[in-house]
């Protein structure tokens, strides 16, 4: 197929893709003079109507899309190949780039951040399609295409549904069983938030590196989406942000109108995790982590509802005591509850145990019980008795007034308890000295040692560790400390020539945790399609762990149109050319139809788009060739042959005649024999016009 042209404008250059209904190839749109992809439905297919119904669709149902993250549609067509057969066709924007699966394949588990950025561009693509009453029916990462700058298109309408479409019913089930909702699996009336769904689906494969749902054949793995829960992404990739596992649970919940309710507000959520904000839930609820807040001297910590959990989020944990001033603080209460941890689906609610925290230290205040997330009006268990109420306020009493009476101890208000080594970890340096002499100790050795989860200055661990009684140390009244330095920087590599791909994949082997983001794309001469041609920082400089490298990439050899030099002289020529990006290389040769010095050819031809740099090759005129010649001696000869030896000679010839007695021969020449003259030059030959008259 290659060379090929399809529709009498697409020359068909090399093929990029291929799948179960098609073939995609790179094309050269010749009217136009720009790359384009084509489609081109298997020939065994094209005579079924229901394909290439659905091959129309697909075109239909992108074409009215105008959207930067939805692949264009620019043309649709048929033609026949070689043998007769009909070809169905669909042209569209040629990306360059990777699709999604690919990546993951390659490089498996993806940064949250990254996860979220190009969730949040697929909803944005999707949020446009929905406005259309188009649903995609086939959202998966074979379908999603990541640019080198990251900017992400979403592609493959061909099982699109519009709101006015006939051509799929109720009952059947079309799409990918690895990312089909439940209801599509069941063959039901699908929504937008089938899609989202299938996107949350790509998610979870993208942040943990596996598909939640795998069977041994598609039918098993469809029946998974329906019946069964995932494992938690956490558990598979204990890097992924919180906040990312709780929007991928609410996109995945069993029943649709658990999830989000449109594109947009998943997006929105998306943007939020993308910048290490608080997400706001399917719904629109605040994502609020941990339980209440309690109030009052040696007052209850607030309780987190056990029965309204965001999923993602791990069970609650016993409350902290919050410190200051003067007084005892009070215990927290048990912590809200959280949520199965083996379950996405929110409908998994258990209730957890939290252990009630003594609070030491001064201060009139509550406690904060670190429960699970809190998001009320999700799920409600059925209203409490109030009989109820009253026996947990009873046990409330009891525990805080045990906690009360046990900081007293702690504290030394009620009977008398030797010293101990306090808590410093999280201190500075200076507040430390302060909290050890107290209880006579000083700080001992400093080590200042790198650390990602404690901020500079903060001390990470003590030796000996807080509550060790110092009577225990005897002589020893130092506590030795490990003080943060923050982020270890690493030094950044030479990312220059390598694409995108390559560089993060050869940073995936380091501790640098580096990233790369694409600020844009240049064209270049000395770099190909696709590879990065500058970076900042620049190699050599150092970067804090995890940051962020911000690369330009590479357009390839900028391609413009040939210019139209024909007829200009040869300086205005190579003037035109060299203004537009060219070389040009000149031969000459003898025109009898172009003046001298004017340009007769070009190659390339005017009008055809090729690579900036690209030599052209220009004829230009000598003017008409210039040729000597030696006459010829023709006195002697009749007229006749006199004529004929002269026009062989490639010379003119003027005849003249006079009376003489030569009998008609040619009597004299100009010029005379074996002058050399220029080739077409004219001889004058006079020929005795009666030489047999005086007889």
């Amino acid at each position: 197929m290659q060379e090929r042209l399809i529709g009498r404008r697409y020359r068909l250059v090399e093929e990029i893709g291929s799948g179960g209904m098609a073939d995609v190839y790179k094309a050269v749109d010749e009217t136009l003079g720009r790359n384009v992809a084509v489609k081109i439905m298997h020939a065994r297919l094209a005579g079924d109507p229901s394909f290439a119904a659905r091959f129309q669709q697909e075109a239909k149902a992108a074409a009215n899309l105008q959207s930067p993250y939805i692949v264009n549609i620019y043309d649709w067509g048929q033609d026949t190949d070689e043998r007769g057969e009909v070809l169905y066709y669909i042209v569209m924007e040629y990306v360059r780039g990777t699709d999604l699966k690919s990546t993951i394949e390659r490089h498996g588990a993806l940064p949250s951040r990254q996860v979220a950025e190009i969730g949040a561009q697929v909803c944005a693509a999707l949020s446009e399609a929905h406005g259309y009453d188009v649903i995609h029916r086939d959202i998966k990462p074979h379908n999603i295409m990541v640019k080198p700058d990251g900017t992400v298109k979403v592609m493959d309408f061909g099982i699109a549904r519009a709101g006015n479409s006939t051509m799929t019913q109720t009952g059947s089930v079309l799409g990918s069983a690895h990312y089909v909702s439940p209801e599509q699996a069941q063959g039901r009336e699908l929504t937008a938030a089938s899609d989202l769904y299938s996107l949350g689906v790509v998610l979870y494969e993208a942040a943990t590196g596996r598909m939640p749902f795998d069977g041994d054949s598609p039918v098993a793995t469809a029946l998974k989406q329906v019946q069964e829960q995932p494992v938690r992404p956490s558990l598979l990739n204990p890097n992924i942000d919180p906040g990312l596992e709780a929007v991928i649970g609410y996109a995945m919940a069993k029943n649709p109108r658990a999830r989000y309710e449109t594109a947009e507000s998943m997006r929105r959520d998306l943007l939020r995790v993308s910048r290490g904000e608080p997400i706001r839930g399917a719904h629109g609820t605040a994502d609020l982590r941990g339980g209440g807040v309690g109030a009052g001297v040696g007052g209850a910590g607030g309780d987190a509802d056990a029965t309204t959990v965001l999923p993602g989020v791990a069970a609650g944990v016993a409350g902290a005591a919050v410190a200051g001033g003067s007084g005892v603080g009070g215990g927290g209460a048990a912590g809200g509850g959280g949520y199965d941890p083996r379950a996405l689906d929110r409908t998994r609610v258990i209730p957890a145990v939290g252990e009630a925290a003594v609070g030491v230290g001064g201060g009139a205040g509550g406690a904060v019980a670190a429960g699970g997330a809190v998001r009320p009006n999700v799920i409600t268990s059925a209203p409490k008795k109030k009989s109820n109420k009253a026996w947990i306020w009873i046990l409330v009493i009891v525990l805080v007034a045990a906690a009360a009476v046990g900081a007293l101890y702690a504290t030394g208000v009620l009977g008398s308890k030797a010293a101990v080594v306090p808590k410093v970890v999280g201190m500075t340096q200076e507040e430390a000295e302060t909290a050890l002499e107290t209880v006579e100790l000083t700080v001992g050795e400093v080590t200042a040692v790198y650390s990602d989860a404690v901020e500079a200055g903060r001390i990470i661990s003590q030796d000996p560790p807080e509550g060790t009684p110092v009577k225990e140390l005897g002589a020893n009244t130092a506590v030795n400390i490990e003080v943060s330095q923050g982020v270890k920087p690493y030094p950044v590599p030479d990312l220059a020539g390598k694409t995108i791909e390559e560089a993060l994949a050869d940073l995936a082997d380091t501790d640098t945790a580096f990233s790369v983001q694409s600020s844009g794309e240049e064209y270049s001469d000395e770099y190909k399609e696709g590879q990065i041609i500058s970076q900042t920082p620049e190699a050599g400089e150092e970067l804090l762990k995890g940051g962020v490298i911000t690369v330009v990439v590479s357009k390839g050899i900028e391609r413009v149109e040939v210019p139209d030099v024909k007829g200009k002289s040869s300086s205005d020529a190579k003037s035109a050319l060299k203004e537009a990006g060219f070389k040009t290389k000149v031969s000459e040769s003898y025109s009898d139809s172009v003046a001298a010095g004017v340009v007769i050819s070009q190659n390339p031809k005017a009008g055809v788009t090729i690579e900036k740099g690209t030599t052209i090759d220009l004829v230009v005129s000598k003017g008409k060739e210039v040729v000597q010649v030696k006459v010829p001696n023709v006195i002697g000869l009749s007229e006749d042959s006199a004529q004929t030896l002269l026009e062989n000679n490639g010379l003119s010839v003027d005849v003249q005649y006079q009376l003489t007695n030569n009998s008609g021969t040619v009597v004299s020449q100009t010029p005379a024999s074996a002058k050399k003259v220029n080739k077409g030059s004219t001889v004058t030959i006079v020929v005795d016009s009666d030489g047999g008259a005086s007889e």
